[in-house]
């Protein structure tokens, strides 16, 4: 049934597309209304929540112990609650009851994963082929973040990576973020949510933190990189300061972040949480624990520029894109999306685009912030 649907939308989608192409159809914008009101249930979820500490939470470089997280010359903190290690011997479950209880679910949650992984890998196949008819310079937005890092992480880089979840780039990109990662001289990854922390990969060096207390020195790092992250910011103003304060002069702030204004955007501001995690987990396959409250108070341009003088930074570059359609599973849905999106490709639309991925750079001490780009 999907497949008849792609193959049936996706010739009515390429008749559609060659009429807006051609200039035959400039009334062509109206049909794609419907998607800007049915989409943009998934934008904002994406990345890792950046929050305020709790009082008196320490701070410390994350290491997968069972009990505790240490490194010699940082704080120390028990496990997190719910952890079994931490429970009294007479409160945990029996050892073969636990087990056993755990080998099936695990391999129940195991089954179920790779069933959707696998349809969801069929659909974006067909999928592929019909973006290559509507909109065949479309790119998804991770392939030029990671652009952006092959043109600034060199060798003896010192990078800070806020928000670092479980991952710099999507999982089947992992060879490239590895090989990224290895050219630098160190990378510490920063993050507030401690089970993303243990289940990084790449980064070695790992701290649980706030980005509106960072803990290291002035002048610390050559690069900070943000994907994802900054609109979970509740208080960019003093973040943004706290990036600067530990930058070098001449240093950068890389963030690749939802612009405020995309169709994804605005509907995610008003859908309520319940039916966003159902279309995420539908959509993206991520569960509720890796979806967090954004804020989106650093997503235009004016905006960014606004922060970028306030704090000290100037704006090298500013780009807004368009990424790969988010309703690729659903066929219907996502020929729609493809045609909204060949028409933000154009530059009356250019603003409507649905991501940003934004240069800042450190000025010297005493002078301004002046923004361009």
């Amino acid at each position: 049934m999907y497949i008849l649907g792609w193959v049936v939308f996706g010739l009515i989608g390429g008749i559609v597309a060659k009429l807006l192409m051609s200039g035959r159809d400039p009334e062509g914008a109206g049909v794609t209304i419907v998607m800007a009101v049915i989409g943009a249930f998934l934008e904002g979820s994406r990345g890792r929540a950046i929050v305020r500490y709790p009082p008196g939470d320490p701070v410390g470089f994350v290491r997968d112990d069972r009990r505790h997280h240490r490194v010699p010359g940082f704080a120390r903190w028990p496990a997190p609650p719910g952890d079994a290690s931490c429970l009294p011997p007479d409160s945990r479950p029996s050892g073969r009851r636990r087990a056993g209880s755990v080998r099936v679910e695990s391999a129940m949650a195991r089954t179920t994963a790779r069933r959707s992984a696998a349809v969801r890998t069929a659909l974006y196949g067909v999928y592929q082929a019909v973006r290559e008819v509507i909109a065949p310079r479309l790119k998804y937005s991770q392939y030029l973040y990671e652009d952006a890092l092959q043109s600034h992480v060199r060798r003896g880089t010192r990078w800070l990576d806020l928000g670092c979840g479980h991952q710099i780039l999507p999982s089947w990109r992992a060879h490239e973020e590895e090989r990224i990662v290895n050219r630098s001289r160190v990378i510490v990854g920063l993050d507030y949510d401690l089970p993303s922390l243990q289940k990084h990969k790449t980064i070695r060096r790992k701290v649980r933190a706030d980005v509106t207390r960072l803990p290291f020195g002035d002048g610390t790092f050559d690069l900070a990189t943000a994907n994802m992250v900054v609109e979970h910011l509740d208080d960019p103003r003093a973040q943004f300061a706290e990036i600067n304060r530990v930058l070098t002069p001449g240093g950068r702030f890389i963030f690749h972040t939802p612009n405020a204004l995309g169709y994804f955007t605005m509907l995610a501001r008003v859908v309520p949480r319940a039916v966003k995690l159902k279309f995420v987990y539908l959509l993206d396959g991520r569960t509720a624990d890796d979806v967090f409250p954004a804020f989106y108070r650093a997503n235009s341009r004016w905006r960014i520029e606004e922060l970028a003088r306030a704090t000290g930074l100037r704006v090298e570059e500013f780009r807004l894109i368009v990424s790969d359609a988010m309703f690729a599973p659903v066929p219907p849905l996502a020929v729609l999306e493809l045609l909204w999106l060949r028409l933000l490709m154009t530059r009356p639309l250019r603003p409507l685009r649905t991501n940003i991925i934004a240069v800042l750079t450190k000025e010297s001490r005493g002078t301004p912030g002046v923004a361009s780009g």
